[in-house]
């Protein structure tokens, strides 16, 4: 069993997604599963995205029909387990070892890594939980009160005549100084703020010429690493190996085991994810930086016609920290390093700018490449 196990052939019971099956001669083979397999990668796809908590996609798979073999709902645990099975991206793990399988895998590796960085930076909220956020309410818990710094909460209050008026309102029941705001309001100013700090045509273009100068500079950087880096991940596998020889001779207890085991599959998984997008993957940047320029120059007009995951996918990247509002307009205390940039070309009213100056700026969009520089 072993050597067909280093031959990459999976021995033992199917993981979700999968199927056992025989081919034409008889031999032990897996299939897809037609039915799970669409809805584990919608799960993945989700995850991955930073906007859903593991408990929607729980409840949404299984609203879609998931069930176990035994017939019964997928738990939290399961999803849990999922979402961090190696076996989608052709990883077989048996006993601790990881070995190449011949098996097709069907989740991309980017999304499968970007959910295991989502795992290991996990803080309470850090993913949005669709299921407990009214989808009326956009600037919900992103926008605070400028009194007291707590979140603003929103609903609905019935008048007299039965109607529902939709409201924001600051989350903090001691703080007394934010009355309820009316949604329009809010969103209204929120719209205005974002018109004065959309891009200009003449400043996107110098901006985007800056931009990919550095990225053609970095790209070459990573590049130079990757050799660095596959050395890196290679020690760190023999690192793992003889931790498992140290186990079975007994000279690690449990609890060291565990422990040290744990750092070197943290160190194991951010080297493969650094390896992975240090491949050329045939990435267009001035075709992507021009679409996040149209953006740019138009953002009230995106943001309103914007479906509401959207909507808060442009609010995380634009603000660096939640903007406060205070009756009358939104204070920021800081914007997206680009935008921050825009600001003070604007205030200094200055057409004759230095490609160079937006080189700081890079890193803000590179953050895909750069981050993969040990």
């Amino acid at each position: 069993m072993h050597e067909r196990i280093k031959q990459g052939v999976w021995c033992f019971k199917a993981p979700f997604g999968y199927l056992n099956a025989r081919d034409s001669q008889n031999k032990a083979m897996i299939i897809f599963d037609k039915v799970r397999l669409p809805l584990i990668k919608l799960a993945f796809e989700r995850f991955a995205t930073g906007l859903y908590q593991i408990e929607q996609i729980r409840k949404t798979l299984n609203d879609k029909g998931f069930r176990t073999h035994k017939g019964r709902e997928l738990s939290l645990q399961t999803l849990h387990e999922l979402l961090r099975e190696k076996f989608y991206i052709g990883i077989m793990t048996v006993k601790g070892q990881e070995y190449a399988g011949s098996h097709e895998k069907f989740i991309d590796e980017r999304i499968f890594w970007q959910c295991q960085k989502l795992f290991r930076n996990a803080d309470k909220g850090d993913c949005i939980s669709l299921g407990r956020v009214n989808e009326s309410f956009p600037l919900r818990h992103f926008v605070v009160c400028p009194h007291c710094g707590s979140p603003l909460t929103a609903c609905f209050s019935t008048g007299k005549m039965g109607i529902k008026y939709p409201y924001y309102k600051c989350y903090n029941k001691k703080c007394g100084q934010l009355k309820s705001i009316t949604k329009k309001e809010v969103e209204t100013n929120f719209s205005l703020g974002l018109k004065k700090i959309s891009f200009q045509p003449y400043m996107a273009k110098a901006v985007k010429k800056a931009i990919i100068e550095v990225y053609d500079e970095r790209k070459n950087e990573i590049h130079s690493n990757f050799g660095s880096l596959k050395s890196q991940l290679e020690n760190l596998k023999l690192e793992k190996d003889k931790l498992i020889e140290m186990k079975k001779k007994e000279l690690l207890d449990d609890e060291d085991f565990r422990e040290e085991m744990d750092k070197v599959k943290i160190m194991l998984s951010d080297k493969q994810e650094r390896l992975l997008n240090c491949k050329d993957d045939g990435f267009d940047v001035k075709k992507n930086i021009d679409k996040v320029f149209d953006l740019m120059c138009d953002l009230p007009d995106f943001y309103e016609k914007a479906d509401y995951a959207t909507k808060l996918k442009v609010q995380s990247s634009i603000f660096k920290e939640k903007p406060s509002f205070n009756f009358y307009t939104f204070q920021t205390p800081r914007l997206s390093p680009i935008l921050e940039t825009k600001r003070d070309l604007a205030n200094a009213k200055s057409r004759n700018v230095d490609p160079k100056r937006f080189e700081l700026l890079a890193s803000g969009l590179q953050s895909r490449r750069s981050n993969q520089l040990s």
